[in-house]
């Protein structure tokens, strides 16, 4: 899912990611999202919303592109 915040309301929104978006898009966005803030990454985890870090760019690449590797992993894609 990607998050964004309108710049004239503040309001938050959450919106899934759609098989015909641009996944270097995606990727870009999920670099840029490693730079946050301190106080709209305590806003988002306040809101019960958690950014992928770092460490978690894999499990971001096996959803982008289909690749799971168990079937835990595939029963959360879905």
């Amino acid at each position: 899912m990607l998050i964004h915040q309108c710049e004239e309301c503040g309001k938050v929104s959450i919106n899934r990611i759609a098989a015909d978006d641009d996944t270097e898009a995606i990727l870009t966005v999920f670099e840029s999202s490693q730079w946050l803030d301190p106080y709209t990454h305590s806003l988002l985890v306040e809101g019960s919303i958690f950014v992928l870090r770092t460490a978690e760019a894999s499990l971001l690449h096996r959803r982008l592109f289909g690749q799971a590797d168990s079937r835990e992993e595939l029963r959360c894609m879905n």
